[in-house]
Formats: C-alpha cells, sequence, structure tokens
C-alpha cells in the first residue's frame, strides 16, 4: 500500500520509494553506517521520516532506492547457493539480476510480517520508534527466507540454466576463479567439427556431407609457436627480479637456495611472488586467447 504525501501544491500524491520504508528499518545499524550520512540519519520514528522534508527528500532519491538493490543483495547473496562474490559477475548474469531485485525480498518479509506494511508502520508512537535489528538476527532470517522465496519464484532452475549455458557477458572485467574455469572450457573442450558415429553414420543419405575430426599437424606447431611468442611476451612484463627467481626457478633451484642467493629472509617470499607470477601469466594467456 502506497504512503501519501500532501505535496505543497495541496495535492496528495504517493512517497516516491515509500514501499521501501518498512525494509529500511530492516537493515542492521553496520550497514547503514557504511552508507554514508544521509542514509543512516533518517528518523527511526516513521512519522518524523515521513513530514520532515529532509528525510523525506532523501527518500525519495535515487541513493535511497540504491540501498534497497544493493543492501539486500548484499543480505541475500550468501544464501543463493552461488559460488564465488558478486563481484566477479556481471549485470547480465540471471542470478546477480535477482538478487539485485528488492521487490522480491521484501515482499516475503511482508507476507511473513517479519516486516510491518506502510498502514502499521504509519500507526506507530512517535515517541517509541523502531528499534535496529542486530546483525545476527538479520542474517538468521534472511537465511529462512531466501531459499523460500528461490523455491516460490523457481530462481534455482534460471541460475542451473544459467550455470549450463554460460556466456562471456555474464562475468565482470575483473579477473576470477570462476571467469578463468569458463575461459578454459570455451575454448579447450568445443570439437571444430560434430562428432557423428558409425551407426548414425548408416543412416545418413549419401549426398550428405559429413565433417570428420582429422588431425592437423601444423596445427600442433602453430599452438608450439604461438606458446612461445606469448611466453616472451610475458616474460618482457616482468619486474628484473621476478625475472631472476622465475629464472632461477626454471633452473631447478629450490625455494631455500633461491631466498639465499636473493637476500630473502626466509622462502616464503619467494613462494608468495612465484604464485603471483604464475596466476598473472594465466591472466595474460586468457586475455590473450580471446583475442584470437
Amino acid at each position: 500500500m502506497s504512503i501519501l504525501i500532501k505535496r505543497p501544491s495541496g495535492e496528495s500524491t504517493p512517497l516516491v520509494n515509500g514501499e521501501y520504508l518498512s525494509a529500511y528499518y530492516f537493515f542492521p545499524e553496520e550497514l547503514l553506517l557504511k552508507c554514508g550520512y544521509e542514509l543512516s540519519s533518517i528518523p527511526r520514528v516513521p512519522g518524523r521520516a515521513i513530514h520532515e522534508k529532509c528525510s523525506r527528500d532523501v527518500i525519495e532519491s535515487d541513493l535511497f532506492l540504491l540501498l534497497m538493490i544493493d543492501g539486500f543483495c548484499h543480505l541475500v547473496w550468501p544464501y543463493m547457493g552461488i559460488k564465488g562474490p558478486r563481484e566477479i559477475y556481471s549485470g547480465h548474469e540471471p542470478a546477480y539480476v535477482l538478487a539485485h531485485s528488492p521487490s522480491f525480498w521484501v515482499g516475503e518479509l511482508l507476507d511473513r510480517k517479519i516486516i510491518p506494511d506502510s498502514t502499521m508502520l504509519l500507526q506507530l508512537p512517535w515517541e517509541e520508534g523502531v528499534s535496529y535489528m542486530s546483525w545476527e538476527e538479520v542474517t538468521e532470517i534472511m537465511s529462512e527466507v531466501v531459499p523460500a522465496v528461490m523455491e516460490k519464484h523457481n530462481m534455482y532452475g534460471v541460475i542451473e540454466t544459467a550455470k549450463k549455458f554460460r556466456c562471456f557477458e555474464d562475468f565482470d572485467t575483473r579477473s576470477s576463479n570462476q571467469k578463468r574455469d569458463f575461459y578454459r572450457k570455451w575454448y579447450h573442450s568445443r570439437t571444430r567439427h560434430p562428432i557423428v558415429s558409425l551407426e548414425s553414420a548408416k543412416t545418413l543419405e549419401a549426398d550428405e556431407f559429413i565433417s570428420y575430426e582429422i588431425h592437423d599437424e601444423s596445427q600442433d606447431f602453430e599452438n608450439e609457436v604461438c606458446g612461445k611468442i606469448l611466453i616472451e611476451q610475458f616474460k618482457s612484463r616482468l619486474s628484473e627480479k621476478d625475472m631472476k627467481i622465475l629464472t632461477l626457478r626454471m633452473n631447478g633451484l629450490t625455494y631455500e637456495e633461491i631466498a639465499k642467493k636473493l637476500d630473502y629472509k626466509n622462502h616464503s617470499g619467494i613462494i608468495k611472488r612465484i604464485k603471483r607470477i604464475a596466476e598473472a601469466y594465466e591472466d595474460f594467456v586468457d586475455d590473450n586467447r580471446i583475442d584470437l
């Protein structure tokens, strides 16, 4: 139910974003404090929040709506069963879209009477206000609400289908294990031609063309040459110290020997540096494969 506001002109119109005011009071204090002074300063007394112009302006702003979108995404994502943090996905990924749709989650909170509707909210006396819920209370509630909402709206089916048919647009521009795994599968598990069994081939008409996968030795040579070129290009990007570490390791020296040779206190620093080099190389190769 909309919250009607009498404007200076005398006309009564709905309060923009007013349907999310109850949801605002559901957020724990820790979350609101991270959102800046404007959003965290909305009075805890609903009547004051609606009738004071400064807080009403905040409620009707895009900033308030953004709080609803990002705030609920932050609360629901851990319980949606998605592998990896939400930041690795783009705005096109279905789970990301559903997580950023507050109407689903607010609707369930209202149906379960966890938060009051606007009528009940405005009946609260001015001297009482709405107390903060603890982070533990909120997360416990969402751990039950999220699976229920996903079941009700068949979100599980949508998310599973998206997993089976991944595309490049599902991922954010930054690097992630999920993105890397997808690229590897995309570039290494596809066949250039359809695979046809002998049994099914017997049923084809004589004039139908069948394309078979035949090993091409020239392709092996091309891949080897391209691989060497990529390695040389990657090496040119390394710092002098990283290049020394990589060269010594390739020459068979242990981590301890490399640390001693380069005046490190212990070999753990060498291990960390080599790990970063390996991760940087994987990202470099993945980026260049996309361009091929």
